[in-house]
């Protein structure tokens, strides 16, 4: 407990708690991606601490896939990573490619709108699709 003091006197009592912390927690991905060039530490991985969740990985798809807007699920989170609301991020892929990273209220983790400034293209197995996503969830 803290306790808060203007000048002589007492304000306030302030109790404080312990900050939670998952730790890594390796997540396996679906069956359409795997960690770039099969490296262990490319693996997807999250950690919630006091609310805050952070994703992070390196994939590649396991088959080239088309553009598409639809999006392909990347892997499924535990229930303790999931947002309450969509979390839409845009993450870097190989060389000027971009695309875009949703991570849903039913804890699915995909992948779509992969492109570069021509337009919509094919993400193919050799390509580099590393990302980073933090928010923030709610007691579960």
């Amino acid at each position: 407990m803290i306790t808060r003091y203007e000048g002589s006197n007492r304000i306030a009592d302030i109790t404080t708690s312990k900050p939670t912390d998952t730790g890594w927690v390796d997540i396996p991905w679906s069956s359409s991606f795997k960690n770039y060039q099969d490296v262990a530490s490319n693996r997807l991985q999250a950690r919630k601490i006091n609310g805050i969740v952070e994703i992070i990985g390196v994939a590649a798809p396991t088959a080239d896939l088309p553009y598409s807007i639809q999006g392909t699920v990347m892997a499924t989170l535990p229930e303790q990573f999931v947002p309450d609301k969509a979390v839409y991020c845009v993450q870097q892929g190989s060389g000027i490619a971009r695309w875009a990273m949703t991570v849903s209220p039913n804890g699915n983790i995909t992948f779509g709108r992969y492109g570069n400034e021509s337009g919509g293209v094919t993400c193919t197995t050799a390509n580099w699709l590393p990302f980073s996503v933090t928010y923030l969830v709610g007691d579960k």
